[in-house]
């Protein structure tokens, strides 16, 4: 398909690995249709603390149909409000585990929203006593040492 198309019909085919299975029932054409597709368009704000409770707004199109889940690096978003064009949810806590942050969003009904490489990234904020290991953070005109790594 074209990127200046808005929609493209296909035939599915089924796979195990590399070797296409032989079907014997017809799989009929499916119809693909960009103004049907639920797509992400921005994520706000980008970055939320570590402990969770930081509100997401996410705004798309095609958002609303189903059950739907949100999904920041396998840890959910519990949805407080939900539109064709904007869901809200309020993140959970994340444990430290380097990893690549993703975001996966599912519409029951319509599957998989095109997030388009879109992430909310969980960070240690520098004003959370957590990231200070319990203490109070520094104050202005305080110095302080990172170390590398």
């Amino acid at each position: 398909m074209a990127d200046d198309e808005d929609h493209t019909v296909c035939t599915p085919k089924v796979f195990i690995g590399t070797e296409e299975l032989a079907s014997t029932t017809p799989l009929g054409d499916v119809l693909y249709s960009a103004d049907s597709t639920p797509k992400l368009i921005s994520i706000s704000p980008r970055f939320g603390s570590v402990l969770g409770g930081t509100t997401v707004t996410l705004t798309g199109e095609n958002l609303l149909s189903g059950a739907t889940t949100v999904l920041f690096d396998n840890r959910e978003c519990s949805i407080t409000s939900q539109t064709a064009t904007e869901i809200v949810c309020t993140s959970d806590d994340k444990p430290y585990i380097p990893d690549t942050p993703v975001t996966h969003i599912e519409i029951e009904g319509l599957g998989l929203v095109a997030t388009q490489g879109l992430v909310f990234r969980y960070v240690s904020l520098w004003s959370d006593t957590e990231t200070w290991g319990g203490d109070i953070p520094p104050m202005e005109g305080e110095s302080i040492h990172v170390p590398a790594g």
